[in-house]
């Protein structure tokens, strides 16, 4: 039983890279962390970082159809 691993999944952000990932700023990652957006990983030292499946995860559930043209 041989499983790939994608080991991009299990990259840990800190919270300005998270933010560049996104493309919002550093209030609103924490504003997500706060409200129980993303999961964090919090290390003995007080570290915060952010695996990037929790940002994927939070991408895709927000992802939405449309059934009209969006007009120009």
């Amino acid at each position: 039983m041989n499983q790939h691993i994608d080991y991009d999944d299990l990259a840990l952000l800190i919270i300005t890279k998270a933010a560049k990932v996104l493309k919002v700023g550093k209030p609103r990652i924490y504003q997500m962390i706060e409200n129980k957006e993303v999961g964090i990983i919090e290390f003995e030292n007080g570290t915060v970082k952010i695996p990037q499946s929790e940002l994927s995860k939070w991408v895709q559930e927000r992802i939405t159809y449309r059934e009209k043209k969006l007009s120009c």
